[in-house]
């Protein structure tokens, strides 16, 4: 399962560091080590400024699909 961020027009126009965040957490997850990807993510949100709704919801969405993979599911779960 790939992460939900791609590279749309629309969704990733914040800085070139969230940016770069974003896609080595993408590379983390796709090699299955989903800590190193939820510490990119979460520095990539760090970057994203707030009125970019659509990717912040997206980046958390991978932050929480990352953290069901490790198994720590209240914790992934974000509406708890």
């Amino acid at each position: 399962m790939r992460p939900g961020i791609n590279e749309d027009s629309n969704v990733l126009q914040f800085t070139q560091g969230g940016r770069l965040r974003v896609n080595m957490g993408n590379i983390y997850y796709g090699q299955q080590k989903y800590t190193m990807a939820i510490k990119m993510y979460h520095m990539a949100l760090d970057q994203t400024p707030n009125s970019y709704k659509e990717t912040r919801y997206r980046i958390l969405r991978n932050i929480g699909n990352a953290f069901m993979w490790l198994g720590q599911y209240q914790v992934g779960n974000l509406d708890s």
